[in-house]
């Protein structure tokens, strides 16, 4: 019977694509003339398949090669370069690249153990919690999407050992809610680190570009990190006290904390010669993209940037007198390449329906909507949106529709660019997303917990992501006027 459903579900999700496709090909949209028309549902027939994922991302994405040159909209050598001749792609690429080198030398687990080890925490678990917030958000704005990963993972086996001290000492604990308090105040540093470098969220990249796309507006490597910074600075002690609000404890101390943490790190040992190399590689990169902010050098910005890290890290050995560089052929298996294709294709089709009139269209279509009501639109919505349906998909359909309305309010699109990307990591249920996901996956979390503080930081790090940003604005070096 299960299997039965499983079809039926599978055949439904299948149907609803072209079905979408033919709906809107067969409305009297007025003022589309009929190319337009197919453009646009051939982009509903896209977004149902990425929002419900009945095959991979990266097949759906190839379906504009398939029917625009049958469709005789362009051929295909025309549509395959307006769909993935993007930058971007090669600006995810490097950034999963890179995950894969981090985890492979440990450098993101030597941090996270040794900010876990201070001396301040002094096996405070209120204190320990605080750090670990601050840490999963450092992690997150210098790793990106490993740093989810290595969160968890130390956050699980801190967790672990707890339960298990408590038990061989006779330490009476609620395990579920001191797992859940744990475990959620990682994955809420985790998003406001998202928040911090461009990097540091495949949100962040897509939308910047479709900023790009559609409003041939620029962004430096700075103007997104300030803002980014002040948000998780703020960000992080709300939520922390919120947390130790809703998950009041009787357990003070972690028992043996010192001696837990003081193995661990001895058991990582001393700094290798790969691990200096690959931070070096890190910060050289990071250097670059701050530097080419302020000096500008004709054709280098963030993009190049990372093209240049990622041959680095193919040049590059890990050691003196190794022929091993940090990445060698096997790491392109590693790779999401449904992520890098959804995000380089949805934004190549956003300049198809820019070109075609579609985007215009729509803008004169709603904008009689008040900018106060695309405002929470474009937070309250994608956040509710992207915890039932993927949170890319969600942040290339707000951003395609909103950031060309964002044009007739009084709010800096950028401001639009920033709620998208930051609200669109979900994290209110398990299936919201790869964060969501890894974060249950912990095994410690409790789905109720899950879901009652996710509505509660939906409007609480709205509330902070709107006011932050609307006085940032008044600060025309981080705001720059569109050309």
């Amino acid at each position: 019977m299960k299997k039965t459903d499983a079809s039926i579900n599978y055949i439904l999700q299948l149907f609803l694509g072209p079905a979408a496709f033919l709906l809107v090909r067969l409305l009297p949209l007025n003022g589309l003339d009929a190319t337009a028309q197919i453009c646009m549902g051939i982009y509903a027939w896209m977004m149902v398949w990425w929002a419900f994922k009945p095959i991979p991302w990266i097949a759906t994405t190839l379906l504009p090669l398939i029917l625009f040159p049958l469709l005789g909209i362009s051929t295909l050598a025309e549509t395959t370069s307006t769909m993935f001749g993007q930058r971007i792609f090669f600006l995810l690429l490097f950034i999963f690249m890179l995950g894969n080198a981090v985890i492979r030398v440990g450098i993101g687990h030597r941090l996270a153990v040794t900010m876990l080890s201070i001396q301040w925490i002094n096996g405070k678990i209120d204190r320990f919690i605080f750090i670990f917030m601050i840490t999963a958000a450092i992690l997150q704005a210098i790793f990106g999407v490993v740093g989810i990963i290595i969160t968890m993972s130390v956050g699980k086996a801190v967790i672990d050992f707890i339960f298990a001290e408590c038990d061989r000492l006779e330490i009476a604990v609620d395990k579920k809610k001191t797992g859940s308090h744990i475990i959620l105040a990682g994955a809420y540093g985790q998003m406001a680190g998202c928040m911090v470098t461009i990097q540091a969220n495949p949100q962040n990249i897509l939308t910047i570009s479709l900023y790009e796309e559609l409003l041939h507006g620029t962004v430096t490597y700075m103007q997104w990190f300030i803002p980014g910074l002040v948000f998780a600075i703020v960000t992080v002690p709300v939520v922390y006290l919120i947390l130790k609000l809703l998950f009041k404890s009787s357990l003070k101390e972690i028992p043996n904390a010192n001696a837990y943490f003081s193995a661990e790190k001895e058991k990582l040992g001393k700094v290798g010669v790969s691990e200096r190399r690959l931070w070096i590689l890190v910060i050289f990169i990071v250097f670059l993209w701050i530097f080419t902010t302020f000096v500008k050098i004709p054709g280098a910005d963030y993009f190049l940037v990372a093209i240049l890290g990622l041959v680095l890290l193919y040049i590059v050995p890990e050691a003196p007198k190794s022929p091993k560089a940090f990445l060698g052929i096997e790491d392109a298996k590693k790779v999401n390449w449904d992520n890098i294709f959804l995000v380089t294709g949805a934004i190549g089709y956003s300049g198809i329906l820019t070109k075609m009139g579609v985007i215009g269209w729509v803008a004169e279509n709603i904008q009689g909507l008040h900018w106060s009501v695309l405002f929470i639109i474009a937070v309250i919505a994608t956040a509710l949106k992207t915890n039932f349906l993927a949170g890319m998909a969600t942040a290339t359909a707000m951003a395609t529709l909103l950031l060309p309305l964002s044009l007739s309010t009084p709010i800096h699109p950028l401001v639009f660019v920033k709620c998208i990307a930051t609200m669109s990591v979900g994290l209110m249920v398990p299936w919201a997303g790869t964060a969501a996901a890894i974060t249950f996956g912990s095994q410690h979390l409790d789905m109720k917990e899950m879901i009652r503080v996710g509505i509660l930081m939906v409007f609480l790090i709205g509330a902070l992501l709107i006011g932050l940003n609307l006085i940032a604005m008044q600060i025309p070096a981080l705001y720059p006027p569109l050309r």
